[in-house]
């Protein structure tokens, strides 16, 4: 008798197995429907940057994504909606950033999509403590709902801060992710309707920019810029400051043994002087001049000296010391902190020769003494002599 049924059930499997073949038996109506609601594939996410961007109201959450049009149809005239949240994954808080772009993409071309977040953060000085960000990018093509939401990808923000030109050459470096187009999914007619006219235009975004020639918009504060990971810091070369400065406004290497260079920034308020021991071009000591008005709070130079130490960054600052000297200048409130491998001194802000007032940092590889270095030489160095009340005793 069980002989019997297995003949039967196995009869049966080869005759539903000819029905399938023929045709006779189409898929069933509910996997028809659940195909059609998967939305279709039309860009694909080619490479991306997460980072932290800062401005007068604090640290934003930010992307910068590169996007290629891998539906085959050009997209010039659709609307495409652009959205990143980016959740607080220690309370769930959630701060999205808004996009919409009408301009020339046909298939296969390549745009960059840049998104900050509306909600300001304060971060410490410690990275360590500084919130963990999931960031994630979605869009949509043309006049669709929720069904033609697309996820083009998901990661967690970088614990690092950067200005968007700083992106813009990090993402340039990148290899794509995958030169292969997303599968296509079967139950959704191309194009989609047309989208709707808005009422502006977005500009079109930058493309990439080599080092050396920063973006005026990115590049919209001091501290901005001395954050970037792209500064160079103690230890580097010359060569790398003039990549980030342009040639020196000035040199002196009549000192016995040391060689300054001051730089100016083309469009920011700042002036930094590096000092190299011997004739390595290595740079040694930092001098940085820095208009009061530019930072908002005093702990943000601590940050700034992070970004400026070079070979030295993976070490951490500890909590600063105060003190205070009696100077030819008059009284002078110190801030000090030392890692292992440098050092680092602000005063307060004093009056420049440019005018108004600004913040004096300082920079110095250990084992050397940045004050009693500094007021030696800001004697005979033509670069240093306008520091030189700062220093003396007398």
């Amino acid at each position: 008798m069980l002989n019997f049924y297995r003949r039967k059930l196995t009869l049966f499997a080869v005759a539903w197995l000819n029905l399938l073949a023929s045709g006779l038996i189409l898929p069933s109506q509910a996997d028809s429907e659940f195909k059609a609601e998967t939305p279709v594939n039309r860009l694909a996410c080619m490479g991306y940057a997460t980072w932290w961007s800062h401005d007068a109201t604090g640290y934003h959450p930010s992307a910068l994504v590169k996007i290629e049009n891998f539906s085959g149809s050009d997209l010039t005239s659709q609307t495409i909606r652009f959205q990143s949240r980016f959740v607080d994954m220690s309370n769930g808080e959630v701060t999205v950033a808004r996009k919409e772009i009408r301009q020339p993409f046909k298939p296969h071309q390549q745009i960059y999509v840049l998104l900050h977040g509306p909600q300001p953060f304060q971060l410490s000085i410690d990275d360590n403590l500084w919130p963990a960000i999931e960031c994630k990018v979605m869009c949509r093509v043309g006049d669709v709902g929720d069904e033609g939401t697309q996820t083009l990808m998901v990661t967690k923000l970088e614990s690092v801060t950067m200005t968007d030109d700083d992106a813009f050459q990090k993402i340039s470096r990148l290899t794509d992710f995958s030169r292969a187009a997303p599968a296509p999914v079967k139950g959704h007619s191309d194009p989609l309707p047309p989208a709707k006219p808005l009422a502006g235009h977005a500009a079109s975004l930058p493309i990439a920019r080599p080092e050396g020639r920063p973006n005026q918009d990115a590049e919209r504060s001091v501290m901005a810029f001395l954050a970037s990971r792209q500064m160079p810091g103690l230890g580097d070369d010359y060569y790398q400051f003039e990549r980030r400065f342009g040639l020196p406004v000035q040199t002196d290497s009549h000192d016995s043994g040391w060689t300054w260079a001051e730089y100016k920034h083309t469009r920011l308020p700042l002036k930094l002087v590096a000092g190299s021991k011997g004739r390595g071009g290595k740079v040694d000591v930092l001098v940085l001049e820095i208009p009061a008005s530019e930072v908002k709070q005093e702990t943000d130079l601590l940050g700034v000296a992070r970004s400026l130490s070079g070979i030295f960054r993976s070490q951490r600052l500890p909590e600063p010391s105060r003190s205070v000297r009696y100077l030819a200048a008059g009284r002078a409130e110190l801030v000090t902190a030392q890692a292992p491998g440098y050092q680092v001194v602000y005063l307060p802000p004093r009056p420049s020769a440019e005018g108004g007032k600004s913040f004096l940092l300082l920079l110095c590889k250990q084992p050397e003494k940045i004050e009693p270095l500094l007021a030696e030489h800001a004697k005979r160095t033509s670069v240093l002599k306008s520091f030189a009340p700062l220093f003396a005793q007398d």
